[in-house]
């Protein structure tokens, strides 16, 4: 899937907000990280329709350095918000 398509399919069905209850409900510790595999788990939760592809080329860029395991959803979150934002205005991403 590429981001154009994830950014399309996730702008047509909003339910980011419920994409970022759920990450806070598994984060604890308050710390700005989940797993990958959380992450990709939570989305196709809230996305049924993603349930096929693979998330991880959408998510990997957001992942540690140190350890790719852990993904910084607060950076997710800005850089998702800022894309759906330039699709909605212009019907494209940035």
């Amino acid at each position: 899937m590429s981001e154009l398509e994830w950014i399309t399919h996730i702008t047509k069905n909003d339910h980011l907000k419920e994409v970022f209850i759920k990450i806070r409900e598994i984060d604890k510790q308050r710390n700005g990280f989940v797993t990958e595999l959380e992450l990709d788990d939570i989305l196709k939760i809230v996305y049924p329709g993603l349930d096929e592809f693979n998330l991880k080329p959408i998510i990997l860029p957001f992942c540690c350095r140190e350890n790719k395991i852990l993904v910084d959803y607060k950076k997710f979150r800005m850089h998702v918000q800022k894309q759906m934002q330039a699709f909605k205005e212009s019907g494209t991403i940035i």
